[in-house]
C-alpha cells in the first residue's frame, strides 16, 4: 500500500509545469515580441545550442543578439546585444510546460531605458 502510495505522490510531481518544462529544447525559431522601449511584435529569434546547457542565437530587430544563454530548470537568462553592442541587457524566459511558448523579462544596462516583458511561441 506504502508504494503505491509513493508512486502516486512521485507521478504528481513529475506532472508538474515546472519539471515538464525542463526537458524542454530552446533550440530553434521562436516569434517573439516585447514591451517597453522600441516594442516590436513577431520578431523571429534562432537560437543553437553551443554547448550543454548554453546557447545563443540571433533575433531579426537591430542586428539582436542573444549571448551567454545558459539553461536552469525551465529557465533560460543571459544577455541581448543590440546594434552591434550599442545597447545591451539581461533577459529571462521562463519556458511553458508545453515547450511551444515562453513568457519573459527583458532589461537593459542603459541609464533611462527600464526593461518590460519579452514573450515567445514557436512558429
Amino acid at each position: 500500500m506504502r508504494q503505491i502510495a509513493l508512486l502516486l505522490i512521485l507521478s504528481m510531481i513529475a506532472c508538474t509545469p515546472a519539471v515538464l518544462a525542463q526537458g524542454c529544447d530552446w533550440s530553434g525559431t521562436w516569434i517573439t515580441g516585447w514591451t517597453g522601449q522600441s516594442a516590436p511584435s513577431d520578431v523571429k529569434m534562432d537560437l543553437h545550442e553551443v554547448s550543454p546547457n548554453n546557447f545563443a542565437g540571433t533575433y531579426e530587430h537591430d542586428e539582436g543578439q542573444i549571448v551567454d544563454a545558459m539553461v536552469n530548470g525551465n529557465v533560460l537568462s543571459g544577455t541581448w546585444i543590440q546594434s552591434g553592442g550599442l545597447h545591451t541587457g539581461g533577459f529571462e524566459f521562463r519556458m511553458n510546460a508545453d515547450c511551444s511558448s515562453f513568457e519573459g523579462t527583458w532589461t537593459s544596462d542603459e541609464q533611462g531605458v527600464g526593461g518590460g516583458d519579452w514573450n515567445g511561441h514557436r512558429p
